[in-house]
């Protein structure tokens, strides 16, 4: 399928990657952290067993990362990290203070004022794509970087990731870039 003057913004960025020319880029890069993000997303099958559940919601005042982790500890124990923080518009990055709720008891014998929530650290999730991102932390049980990739996500929210094909790049008779620009995108 061919467009003309559509996809202007990606034209500079593309060009910058694969050259001007023929060539081709993959336009993935995630200028918002919105709803496209939510899901669960892993470390892949080698870390199976832990994960996060994270969801971008709508507030009044904007987007909001929301983040279930659920992981261990540095002694073994299955822990689970919530926290929220809102989304600076037009970044592709987040950092979210997380507690650690310890203390409750299962099913019926729930009683909410013997829960307490530890303040445990924050992480900052930062995504390449729909499909991948990572997380830096720092908190009671250490610090560090991994990689995440999106396991699955709602019914209806789909992340498209298109290549862009260069039909041509060139300059106009006064020497000016053309604003008629052709794009082949697969």
């Amino acid at each position: 399928m061919k467009r003309t003057n559509t996809l202007r913004k990606m034209i500079i960025p593309a060009a910058l990657i694969g050259g001007l020319g023929m060539g081709s880029a993959y336009a993935i890069n995630v200028e918002n952290v919105d709803g496209t993000l939510t899901g669960n997303w892993w470390e892949g099958p080698e870390k199976s067993g832990r994960g996060l559940l994270l969801e971008v919601t709508e507030a009044d005042t904007g987007n909001v990362l929301v983040v279930n982790w659920f992981t261990y500890d540095d002694g073994g124990n299955q822990i689970w990290l919530n926290g929220a923080a809102p989304v600076d518009r037009g970044s592709n990055s987040v950092t979210v203070p997380l507690i650690r709720k310890e203390g409750g008891q299962f099913g019926p014998n729930f009683q909410a004022d013997q829960a307490s929530a530890i303040d445990w650290g924050e992480a900052t999730f930062t995504f390449e794509s729909c499909n991948q991102g990572t997380v830096d932390f720092n908190g009671l049980d250490g610090t560090g970087t991994f990689e995440i990739q999106n396991l699955t996500r709602p019914q209806g929210i789909t992340c498209v990731i298109e290549e862009v094909d260069f039909i041509g790049a060139f300059r106009d008779r006064n020497d000016d870039w053309t604003q008629d620009w052709t794009i082949g995108l697969d």
